[in-house]
Formats: structure tokens, C-alpha cells, sequence
């Protein structure tokens, strides 16, 4: 009988692999924002980074399982999700670690990246992880840990974020973290649940498809959390869901 699985990791996709040699900046869509220039290299090398920092969690059994966890979110490459490709870049040179990896293919952005992965987990084994440990880059934990745990009542003592950022000049730290606070934390500490106008609008230039996707993602799930997926923080965007959840 397989062993009760406690621990996930969830590797939060930022860009779509698709090529042969994953070290090819040439084999990833990137945006020009995560490609190199100058001294500065390309992010793919720093995704690639997160990719095998999972695999080696798996394999030191640190955690029970691995998500990749990002949608189809460009339309040049409809058919491919982030998630799908993360695991195709994987594949190129550990074709053996694939066991107990899944794929989460509706997330546009962080928020969805926690709640839809922790959705699969329990759609996959039957019930809730115990911790979870987020792969991503470290500008951005305060928004994993202050806001989006927050948002659906994970609690702390039960989520770290193991960052990893690219290597930043000072300039290029300072500007990111400000960027960060000024594009990400911010608008959702407004709209914890990502529905108001700015933050939808991104999921939707990202292909975020509500009437498809909350249909597959509520398959097999507590009442409770189907009304989760549809809960867009009350009158004022910030009244955190009211209910408890099944994972406290």
C-alpha cells in the first residue's frame, strides 16, 4: 500500500520551454524583462534552478511530491502549458524523475498557484497536504506569506517559501524588490483574491478562462472550497472567506 503523502512542493512556472537544450536561452519564450543583456543572464537559467532544487527535495525526501504549477498562458504556443513545459525541459536530462511530479495547468498567476496546486493535490491523492513548501523567486515570499496564505486560511506554521532569485546586481535587487511591492504586493493586498479589474485583467492577457477552468478544478471537491474558487474577497475586495476550509 503506498504511504500517506504529507509534504508538496509547488514550483511556480514563469515562462514556457520549447526546444531542445534547456540551457538555450533560444529554447524558451521569454519576456524581454527575463532575457539576457549585457553581464546579465537569461531567467531561463534561473528557472531551471527551481526545477532542480524540487527534484532534489523529491529525492532527499524532504517532500512526498512535486507541482509544476503554471497555465497555457501564451497564445503563440496555445497547446503548451508552462507546467507541462517545465517538465519537457526536466525530461531533456532526468528522463528517470518524473515519478510523483504533477502538473497543475490552469494557474495565471501566484495566488492560483497556491490554491490550484493544493486543488490537485487533493484531487490526485484524496486529501489536503500537511506542508507545502513554494519554489519561486525570493522577492517574492511576502506575497506567498502575508497575502496569498492569508487569503485562503493556509496556516503558517505550514507553508516556507524556498526562494531563488537570479543573480541580481544591487540596482537590479532594489529596482525588482520595488517593482514587486509596486505591481504584485500591493495590488493584492487591495484585492486578495485577484478579481478586481487590474489584477483580472492580467489573468485574462494571460488566458485565464474562469468557465472552463473552475469546472475542472472543482471536480471531487468539498462544497466549501467550490465556494472558494468563486469568492472575490466582498463588497471591497479584502473580506478574507468566511468559512473555514478543510486544511485548517
Amino acid at each position: 500500500m503506498e504511504s500517506r503523502k504529507k509534504n508538496v512542493a509547488i514550483v511556480c512556472c514563469h515562462a514556457i520551454y520549447q526546444g531542445s537544450e534547456p540551457t538555450d536561452e533560444r529554447n524558451w519564450r521569454l519576456q524581454s524583462f527575463q532575457r539576457s543583456s549585457g553581464l546579465k543572464p537569461g531567467e531561463h537559467l534561473t528557472f531551471l534552478r527551481h526545477i532542480e532544487t524540487a527534484v532534489e527535495l523529491l529525492e532527499s525526501k524532504s517532500v512526498d511530491s512535486v507541482i509544476f504549477s503554471g497555465g497555457r498562458t501564451n497564445p503563440d504556443v496555445a497547446h503548451l502549458s508552462e507546467a507541462q513545459s517545465y517538465l519537457n525541459a526536466l525530461q531533456h536530462t532526468r528522463r528517470d524523475a518524473i515519478d510523483m511530479l504533477l502538473l497543475e495547468e490552469h494557474a495565471t498567476d501566484s495566488y492560483q498557484n497556491l490554491l490550484f496546486s493544493i486543488i490537485l493535490f487533493r484531487q490526485t491523492y484524496g486529501y489536503y497536504p500537511d506542508e507545502i513548501v513554494i519554489i519561486t523567486h525570493t522577492f517574492k515570499t511576502a506575497r506567498f506569506l502575508d497575502l496569498h496564505a492569508k487569503a485562503i486560511h493556509w496556516p503558517l506554521n505550514r507553508i516556507r517559501v524556498l526562494g531563488i532569485n537570479p543573480p541580481f546586481s544591487q540596482n537590479e535587487l532594489e529596482s525588482t524588490i520595488a517593482m514587486e511591492h509596486r505591481h504584485a504586493y500591493l495590488p493584492f493586498s487591495s484585492d486578495l483574491y485577484g478579481t478586481g479589474e487590474a489584477l483580472a485583467r492580467k489573468r485574462s492577457n494571460r488566458r485565464w478562462d474562469p468557465d472552463t477552468s473552475i469546472l475542472d478544478l472543482s471536480n471531487g471537491l468539498e462544497d466549501v472550497v467550490k465556494q472558494l474558487l468563486l469568492w472575490a474577497g466582498g463588497d471591497d475586495g479584502i473580506e478574507v472567506f468566511p468559512q473555514a476550509l478543510p486544511w485548517e
